[in-house]
């Protein structure tokens, strides 16, 4: 249509309207391309998700009434280790460690000690027969009799 209306044997208003049909077909394919970006669901962080109730073909809103998934945020994670007493004196808050776990074989897992409880409930009896269960944050020695 453009050759044609060099050649002044076209019409400008097929020039137009054939290029008012190209500008809808490329808004349409910018829209379509938006809307396949809103499939994806992308992590905010290292981690694993857990709990998926997400499926092909389900609609997710803004604010779900139910959560289509649970995510575990793994960049940052803490774990607990029980050591014997007597090894316990070799560690210190800060220091670089080396973990390996029993099912899963092969790979290690390096990070630093954050905290040391001097006190936990293997070995520690109170007058009342209970065991001391140090809480979230809580460092103290026990001392009592057996």
């Amino acid at each position: 249509m453009s050759q044609l209306q060099t050649n002044e044997t076209g019409r400008a208003f097929d020039v137009q309207e054939r290029q008012a049909s190209v500008d809808q077909l490329t808004a349409q394919l910018a829209g379509a391309q938006y809307n396949l970006d809103q499939t994806v669901v992308r992590a905010p962080a290292d981690g694993y998700v857990t709990n998926l109730a997400l499926r092909k073909g389900a609609r997710v809103a803004a604010l779900p009434l139910a959560p289509v998934m649970a995510f575990i945020d793994a960049s940052d994670t803490i774990v607990g280790v029980q050591i014997q007493q007597i090894d316990a004196r070799y560690i210190e808050r800060g220091q670089n460690v080396e973990i390996t776990f029993k099912f899963i074989p092969g790979p290690s897992v390096t990070g630093k000690v954050v905290d040391v409880l001097q006190a936990i409930s293997t070995g520690q009896v109170q007058a009342s027969g209970l065991a001391v269960t140090p809480e979230s944050g809580d460092v103290r020695a026990v001392r009592g009799t057996a």
